[in-house]
């Protein structure tokens, strides 16, 4: 039996309407907001001697605020509230000069020798002090052998930390160096996110690019639901911020409506033609079961060394 006419144009408007519909997220791209995630440098957890000293150097890029404050934040596994007596703990040095750590070129440290040593220290900046942009760090052990990694953080408002430069508390080394880059990461922080079901969360996240020059880089993203709604899920996006329509993201599916359900996603960038400084986006789409329609989670950027 044939369909009759007016079915079949009533069918064809149906397709054409549903063709017309954009994908939920494409189509808030055009008019969303991207909240920026701020990078933050950082080192892995290194283990160092009384004699030995490991020397660190930190760019103040164009992606960073020109003046404000930095924190450094010290942590030591094994010695947390830094005992100065039981345990060993690192002294650390943030100076102007890559050849000399001294006290007309050391500006901040984390110890009082004999007295005190900080876990956390804030100095006020403005890169008109700083020799080419760049500041430089040391660090030692003292009494014992310790483990630790640092984080350096760039913000707006801080309270400068007191500090005393001694000469006693680092071994004497007449070369400088070498000084490595700090690694880069930015995330959402340690409070949980939230979007509604179909609706989208934007984010940018800016580099610093550190004589990549035209080679490759990759920045691995991380999305994680939040354990206490674990019927949250979600799709996310990723692509370089040069990426024009952002419809053009790519899509990473999230494998089901699961507890500590995570996306794992590794972008592959070449600099010279999506220059690591111009930042990456990232999207994230609601799709998950929980009642109010609310999807929970964590978000983290990390660029990998090249």
């Amino acid at each position: 039996m044939s369909t009759p006419r007016a079915l079949i144009i009533v069918l064809l408007s149906v397709l054409v309407a549903a063709a017309s519909v954009e994908h939920p997220v494409k189509a808030k791209l055009n008019t969303a907001t991207p909240v920026t995630i701020p990078s933050i440098f950082y080192t892995r957890n290194f283990g160092i001697n009384t004699q030995e000293i490991n020397y660190y150097k930190v760019v103040l890029c164009e992606e960073q605020p020109a003046s404000g404050y930095i924190t450094v934040l010290i942590n030591v596994p094994n010695n947390p509230i830094m005992n100065m007596t039981a345990h060993g703990w690192p002294a650390v040095e943030l100076g102007y000069s890559a050849t000399g750590f001294t006290s007309s070129t050391v500006f901040t440290t984390n110890y009082i020798w004999g007295q005190t040593a900080l876990s956390t220290i804030v100095v006020a900046y403005d890169v008109t002090n700083f020799m080419a942009d760049t500041f430089y760090i040391r660090v030692t052990a003292e009494v014992f052998s310790t483990n630790y990694n640092l984080q350096v953080l760039f913000s707006s408002t801080g309270t400068p930390t007191p500090w005393h430069y001694d000469s006693r508390a680092f071994p004497t080394q007449v070369v400088q160096g070498p000084f490595s880059f700090l690694e880069q990461y930015g995330t959402t922080g340690t409070s949980p996110l939230s979007v509604n079901n179909l609706d989208v969360s934007y984010f940018f996240v800016q580099f610093c690019d550190l004589d990549i020059a035209s080679g490759s880089y990759s920045v691995t993203i991380t999305a994680t639901a939040n354990p206490a709604k674990p019927r949250s899920a979600f799709n996310l996006y990723a692509c370089a911020a040069t990426s024009i329509p952002l419809s053009a993201c790519n899509e990473y599916n999230n494998n089901g409506q699961d507890q500590n359900t995570a996306i794992v996603v590794t972008v592959q960038l070449q600099n010279s033609v999506t220059p690591l400084g111009d930042g990456i986006y990232i999207l994230v789409e609601g799709f998950g079961g929980e009642l109010d329609s609310k999807n929970s989670f964590f978000l983290q950027a990390k660029l990998e060394s090249p």
